[in-house]
């Protein structure tokens, strides 16, 4: 049967499932000398399709969680990962088309290539950040090109297994391990691959598996192959140059990070939620999660003293604290100061970071070892969740998280969320968030301090008015420049005037706090939408303001 016969025989095919496989032409040369496959191949062959979309939507997967880490808006970069991925795949089976004769051979080498390029595509992006203005197209290429070849998968095979049953039991099997692997992949990623071998490991690991398949394949198929044994040199080729690759994947990547930071690395992790990477240069201690600094051991006092020390000073008690991220224990340290305190529960998503504050000798130095301090208890879970399941109550609440450059942590500066932080303090209770630089990023500043006042003051709009419950301050960090604040609170805040500060600190006095809620022309409010979760205008202004300056 001819390629242009095939597809109006679709319906005859459902319609006569009974009926005798059709013969080949004397020209097709994918067909055993008997005309049959045996029930061995044709099980190979299903069992392949399950481990080939595996790959297929693991490279998927990775390509886009590289994007997101590097560019941040993992919802574009899904999106556009994924929309490219797709209709590359429709390309792709529009091309099977013009293949007529040898579709095993075809098919053989379509894996091999998506295994080569697919395999290769975490190294690729991770050395064109790093050396390269050309993430942004070679994204774009490698997307294209392994959505293409994968489109070819189904059509080439599919059409091989039509020579030996009907093309409903052929498509059939073919779409149902398809899908089945589909699942397979999108579970290993998240649970198996990205936590146990980090981004570029996982990449080169599912390319081993996409080409050890393909070699499988040449083997047991041979007989079926015009050029078999050039076909299996040229694919245990790229198997092992994979392999070499997927054993040296760790200083690959170690390599590749020394390149993205400055100074030596001396501790990283790819946990399932963040890469976590610890440098430093003689005395500066930095962290950086996902790329983006969090602390630089030089000036970190800085911050955390402004972060804890005006709302404890600003709070009538302090004996029950919240910590909403804080893993590295230097907030905490900061809280341990005030005498009056009894109980702090820090709240962070991640067991490695609260680990690394706990158990990493330079951490541990850093914060004074707070984070064994018995006061503490430590919960690993989303911030929000928590929120939602507890109905404990607290005296000061600190939002020490990373900056909204990601969805799931955009939804942390909502005014939904800070509706729930409201709702656990007690009678004049203080909370206070880390809000991002008025400087840097204006607009994202003032849209956290709009959040935090409808969240913390339209809770009930007649009895508590906007003004006097949402204060912003700011500091200057040197290695951040100037960083913002917006302290909230459900009664009326006492004025910066009236804090009092009596504590070994380094930065912070009481003569200076009054001077933290001044604002210059250039950082001074502006009228932007407050962020909630049903309209979240926080990520794209964030990103907006941060990619003028290029930092």
């Amino acid at each position: 049967m001819t390629d242009a016969e095939l597809e109006p025989q679709a319906l005859s095919d459902a319609e006569t499932a009974s009926q005798e496989p059709p013969k080949q032409s004397k020209n097709a040369v994918d067909q055993e000398a008997t005309g049959e496959l045996s029930r061995f191949k044709q099980s190979l062959l299903l069992f392949s399709i399950l481990l080939f979309a595996l790959c297929g939507i693991a490279y998927e997967l990775i390509v886009a969680t590289i994007s997101s880490y590097f560019l941040g808006n993992s919802v574009f970069e899904f999106s556009l990962t994924i929309g490219l991925f797709m209709s590359s795949m429709g390309l792709g089976s529009y091309l099977s088309r013009f293949f007529h004769r040898e579709l095993l051979s075809k098919f053989v080498i379509v894996e091999v290539l998506i295994g080569l390029l697919g395999g290769l595509s975490g190294p690729l992006l991770f050395v064109a950040f790093a050396t390269t203005d050309y993430f942004r197209l070679l994204q774009v290429v490698l997307s294209i090109s392994v959505g293409t070849l994968v489109g070819l998968e189904i059509p080439l095979l599919t059409r091989y297994l039509r020579q030996f049953s009907s093309l409903r039991v052929a498509l059939a099997h073919v779409l149902s391990w398809d899908y089945l692997g589909s699942l397979v992949g999108s579970l290993s990623f998240p649970l198996i691959l990205l936590p146990f071998l980090g981004l570029i490991g996982a990449s080169l690991a599912v390319g081993v598996i996409n080409l050890m398949v393909a070699v499988v394949g040449v083997l047991v198929f041979r007989d079926q192959l015009k050029r078999a044994w050039a076909f299996l040199l040229f694919c245990l080729l790229v198997f092992f140059t994979h392999v070499g690759l997927f054993l040296g994947a760790g200083g690959i990547e170690f390599y590749l990070d020394s390149q993205l930071y400055r100074d030596q690395i001396i501790y990283r992790e790819q946990t399932v939620y963040q890469k976590l990477v610890v440098t430093r240069w003689r005395d500066d201690v930095r962290l950086f999660i996902n790329g983006n600094i969090q602390f630089s051991s030089a000036d970190e006092y800085r911050y955390h003293e402004a972060l804890v020390h005006v709302p404890m000073a600003a709070a009538p008690r302090r004996e029950h604290l919240l910590i909403l991220g804080g893993g590295d224990g230097m907030a905490l340290r900061e809280a341990f100061k005030w005498p009056e305190v009894k109980s702090v529960v820090m709240v962070d998503l991640d067991p490695a970071m609260t680990d690394l504050g706990r158990e990493f000798p330079l951490f541990v130095e850093l914060n004074n070892g707070s984070m064994s301090d018995e006061r503490l208890e430590v919960v690993n879970t989303d911030a929000m969740n928590y929120l939602e399941d507890t109905d404990r109550k607290f005296d000061v609440v600190f939002i020490d998280l990373p900056d909204p450059s990601h969805e799931s942590l955009s939804k942390l500066y909502s005014v939904e969320f800070y509706r729930l932080v409201a709702g656990h303090l007690s009678p004049g209770g203080v909370a206070v968030s880390q809000s991002t630089s008025p400087y840097y990023s204006r607009r994202a500043f003032w849209s956290i301090h709009r959040s935090m006042e409808e969240g913390f003051c339209l809770i009930d709009a007649v009895t508590c008015p906007v003004e006097g419950h949402v204060l912003a301050y700011h500091v200057n960090v040197p290695n951040f420049g100037d960083w913002g604040f917006n302290l909230a609170s459900r009664q009326p805040l006492p004025l910066p005037e009236s804090l009092n500060l009596d504590l070994p600190v380094r930065f912070l006095t009481e003569r200076l706090i009054p001077e933290l809620f001044v604002f210059p022309k250039d950082e001074a409010e502006l009228e932007v939408e407050p962020n909630r979760l049903i309209a979240p205008v926080l990520l794209d202004l964030y990103l907006e303001d941060w990619a003028q300056w290029n930092l």
